[in-house]
């Protein structure tokens, strides 16, 4: 596998150099937030990818050949770099300038081939009819980022869900864990890995908890997580809750007078804490938005992606997944 993944390797990073080069000249510099997108074909193992990212992420010397990428160690402010599952190996990007309510995208042209400096073998890695291509049909890519702190006894289909839902979005979501160990047992024994560890100073647009009885009782406890809620709800940030983990919101001591739904073991928790407990299935008040348990994850996954990104946004994500019409319908 290594073998076969070095040639593609070189290629995209040839191509992502390629890509920041030609934006950072148009936009000026770093008056631009850039979203570059790289499609991994099944070929390319899990290490060969984390590789993937760690080059990718300091661009500075754009220019250099694709065999020293690996030496350019100061990265470039306004660059972030997410992984995208294709057939082939290929390279997108989204120029976003301006604030979140005015953003504007710019295209990359799609007339790039890869320049001689590239690693042996890197043109026959590529489909030579289009090295860069936009595959992200009428779904945006990210203007959002979300983090989900992940703990030990997290219900593991509302983790998974949630960021499942949100990156289809074309969402940018940080899998954060508490502690070193990866990866962690869910609910139901099954394994999750985690992409990092959580320090609390972290930034996104989204801060969604999944529940899980022992798992929604750990982030609960965990001051990181507290703090970062604190700092979300302070700053007007979207807080997604479900299941167990609206205890978490009620623990920072943001839920008083707020509505609020949870999963029925809770309720005397969330009552305590203040909120006007509801037993609908999700419930939205302002920038908090919290829903019921398991049963309801997608519907909430897509709500959320409603509330960022809009209806249209959610409903395209909605369509292929083939749900039974009113799934994912909300207000």
């Amino acid at each position: 596998m290594p073998g076969e993944a070095q040639p593609w390797v070189a290629a995209a990073l040839v191509l992502v150099a390629m890509v920041v080069t030609e934006i950072m000249a148009v936009t000026g510099g770093g008056t631009a937030a850039m979203v570059v997108t790289v499609g991994v074909p099944d070929m390319v193992s899990t290490q060969a990818t984390e590789s993937i990212l760690v080059m990718m992420d300091v661009t500075t010397a754009c220019n250099a050949p694709a065999s020293n990428a690996q030496d350019t160690v100061d990265p470039m402010p306004g660059v972030s770099i997410r992984m995208q599952p294709m057939d082939i190996p290929a390279v997108t990007a989204r120029v976003l300038t301006g604030n979140s309510t005015g953003n504007h995208e710019t295209s990359v042209p799609t007339t790039h081939t890869p320049p001689p400096t590239a690693a042996k073998g890197a043109e026959d890695a590529l489909n030579p009819s289009s090295s860069i291509i936009d595959h992200t049909s009428n779904i945006p890519m990210p203007s959002i980022t979300a983090i989900l702190p992940l703990a030990e006894g997290v219900e593991e289909s509302e983790a998974v869900i949630l960021v499942d839902v949100l990156r289809r979005s074309g969402a940018h979501v940080q899998v954060l864990g508490l502690s070193k160990k990866n990866p962690i047992v869910a609910s139901r024994g099954v394994l999750l890995t985690s992409e990092g560890l959580l320090t609390g100073q972290e930034e996104a647009d989204l801060l969604m908890l999944p529940g899980g009885t022992a798992g929604a009782e750990r982030l609960a406890s965990d001051e990181r997580v507290l703090e970062m809620v604190r700092r979300f709800h302070n700053q007007g940030k979207w807080l997604g809750a479900i299941c167990a983990a609206p205890i978490v919101l009620a623990a920072a001591g943001i839920l008083s007078g707020r509505k609020v739904t949870s999963h029925p073991s809770v309720r005397k928790t969330i009552e305590q804490a203040g909120a006007v407990y509801t037993e609908t299935s999700i419930a939205v008040d302002d920038h908090l938005v919290t829903g019921r348990g398991p049963g309801v994850s997608f519907e909430f996954a897509l709500q959320l992606v409603h509330r960022l990104l809009g209806k249209e946004v959610a409903e395209n994500v909605r369509k292929p997944m083939m749900f039974a019409e009113e799934v994912g319908r909300g207000q």
